[in-house]
């Protein structure tokens, strides 16, 4: 796909069952894993809000005449 972006890091504070967490992704795939009930589908679902919202961002029309 050109043109798409990446996303390379995620810092997160006090958010469902993380208090702090730092993630890292690598270029292709990244796995996540964990026992049942840690937050593995908390956060799978934050990184499609981030995701779609961004792509939704970028396909906003933001000149004067689109915010007219």
């Amino acid at each position: 796909m050109t043109g798409a972006s990446r996303l390379k890091s995620l810092k997160l504070h006090n958010f469902t069952l993380f208090d702090a967490c730092d993630l890292v992704f690598i270029p292709g795939i990244n796995v996540i894993l964990g026992q049942n009930a840690t937050g593995k589908t908390h956060l799978l679902k934050l990184l499609y809000s981030v995701c779609r919202s961004v792509e939704t961002a970028r396909d906003l029309d933001c000149s004067k005449t689109g915010f007219a």
